[in-house]
């Protein structure tokens, strides 16, 4: 179905959830210039048991609750409860459009509901709506902007029913109780005895939607789910301080919306609270962009669970900060994902800013598993990370850290292909002379702990190597495929000495090139567990299972 997202100057509508939507009634007319005519209904439970004893209220469709000031319009407030068949009746109702909300409450004894009729009525006219069923109630939680509002008395008001609530210091409002169906909501700003409107909106879903929060400013907004569940992502577990992988093409988002650059996109979670975000990629003529968001929280084999995305306000400056979402605090010491470079520079979106050199003939920039990569062309393509010999990628032996990356080797022929390597005889990703994915460890004068598995060709692979203390793992696509050391011997002693490279060994004298493409290379100072390697696949696979964007 489809949802409805609203901008409000002020108002951010967080979390609405309707029921049901239009009622139908039967009118009639007759030629009696008295005024004779009535509104009725008949109202039940879904046991097909009549609602007794519900407060009824009919309201002018443009009926507000004032703060403090007494009833409005007084000649169109009527209330009235339903009888023993559940039966309410107006009569000799003046001439408009009316609201008229039926209303149970809830208690111990029985679970309450409401049901909102609209009709427009002449002098003559007799509107019947039949038999409706009384539904669980709706609920709306929203924030108000207030920063060009301080210190003013905000209220929200509902049109055309009884409901008047205060906004909080903080900005936050909540509305109980509600009818399903569509509204008017207006913010009003009350000062002693006058009431001055800010802003009016409407507010519409349809039955088992959700309307998402829209933020202040911005014409265009997006939900995204973050599906974890056996039909998703598939992670069991709840995943922290994660960057959210969010692909945006012509499919899934309308770039004309948005300004030329990205500069007015802006993520947050479902009660408003904004997100960070990088931009990695932003292609407005191609309608292609790459983007990471940090969520706090991704919650494990859920399918509820929303970010939201907006954009289009022209005055907006860009608030992308890969610092903030690859923050080091997380573990994250040096994140490239390989896209265009910056003065032949591949950037390190890290606070660390462990930039890599490109070599003299350096490593295409081409499509990659997420965005653009890099293209080795195992004779003499490298990246060198300059400055990282003594670093907060230098681990100690029998350290705690992963190193990560997508690959697509074109050739396996048997000879050692370096993917990231801080020093041979120090830890390193590689292809080894068996044709092994090989994530290894050098332990000083003793030799290296080994932990491979059989590599493939011509099809993308995501690789992370974790060593954990005495224990050393390698996962293949999410998946742990080797959590076994295999030692082998060798008497040099430990060399730390050298810069982190990507695409070759990282001693100056040792060739080794990588024959492929690299993307998305991640150094952290951390070892990530299960939940957290098969979110990172699931999401940035190129058929991404976690991020579902509604309509």
């Amino acid at each position: 179905m489809k949802r409805f997202f609203h901008t409000f100057s002020l108002l951010i509508v967080a979390i609405v959830v309707w029921v049901d939507c239009s009622k139908t009634a039967t009118i009639a007319g007759n030629s009696s210039s008295e005024t004779t005519n009535g509104i009725t209904a008949v109202i039940r439970k879904i046991d097909g048991s009549p609602v007794v004893g519900a407060m009824v209220r009919l309201r002018r469709s443009d009926y507000v609750s004032q703060p403090g000031s007494g009833a409005q319009q007084e000649s169109s407030l009527k209330n009235t409860v339903t009888d023993a068949q559940g039966r309410y009746q107006f009569y000799r109702v003046d001439t408009g459009s009316y609201c008229i909300e039926a209303s149970l409450a809830s208690s111990r004894f029985s679970q309450g509901g409401s049901v909102l009729f609209k009709c427009s009525i002449g002098p003559n006219d007799s509107v019947d709506f039949g038999t409706d069923t009384l539904h669980s109630f709706a609920f709306v939680k929203g924030t108000v902007d207030s920063s060009t509002a301080q210190g003013k008395r905000l209220f929200v008001q509902v049109l055309g029913l009884e409901r008047l609530v205060a906004v909080d210091s903080s900005g936050k409002f909540m509305l109980n109780d509600l009818p399903s169906g569509n509204f008017s909501l207006r913010i009003i700003d009350a000062e002693l005895v006058q009431t001055v409107l800010i802003r009016s909106d409407q507010v519409s879903a349809l039955a088992g939607d959700t309307v998402g929060i829209t933020m202040a400013g911005w014409s265009h907004a997006k939900m995204m789910v973050l599906n974890t569940t056996a039909g998703g992502a598939g992670v069991s577990g709840n995943v922290v301080d994660f960057p959210v992988l969010v692909r945006l093409t012509q499919s899934n988002f309308d770039f004309s919306q948005a300004q030329p650059n990205g500069a007015d996109i802006r993520f947050s979670k479902e009660n408003g609270k904004p997100l960070t975000y990088e931009i990695e990629q932003w292609d407005a003529v191609g309608k292609t962009a790459v983007l990471w968001v940090k969520v706090d929280t991704v919650y494990g084999n859920d399918s509820s669970q929303f970010i939201m995305m907006y954009c289009g306000n022209s005055n907006a400056a860009s608030e992308s900060n890969g610092e903030a979402v690859f923050d080091t605090a997380n573990g994250f010491q040096g994140v490239w994902h390989m896209g265009p470079a910056v003065k032949n520079m591949v950037p390190d979106a890290t606070i660390n800013h462990y930039d890599g050199t490109l070599s003299d003939t350096a490593p295409t920039a081409t499509t990659g598993a997420i965005g653009i990569c890099r293209q080795f062309n195992g004779m003499s393509n490298y990246i060198r990370m300059l400055g990282t010999a003594s670093s907060r990628i230098n681990f100690p032996e029998n350290g705690t850290y992963s190193v990560s990356a997508w690959v697509y080797v074109d050739t396996l022929d048997t000879t050692i292909q370096k993917i990231i390597e801080k020093n041979n005889l120090q830890y390193k990703l590689q292809i080894d002379q068996f044709d092994n994915w090989s994530f290894s460890e050098y332990e000083n004068a003793t030799g290296y702990d080994l932990t491979n598995s059989a590599a493939t060709a011509k099809t993308w692979v995501f690789l992370v190597g974790i060593r954990s203390g005495l224990q050393q793992y390698l996962y293949v696509n999410g998946v742990t495929v080797n959590s076994t050391i295999a030692p082998l011997s060798y008497s040099k002693n430990r060399d730390t000495t050298t810069d982190l490279a990507i695409g070759k060994s990282s001693q100056s004298s040792y060739g080794v090139f990588f024959n492929g493409k690299i993307d998305e290379a991640r150094v952290e100072n951390r070892g990530h567990g299960a939940d957290w390697i098969l979110l990172c696949y699931m999401n940035q696979r190129p058929d991404d299972r976690l991020v579902v964007f509604r309509p």
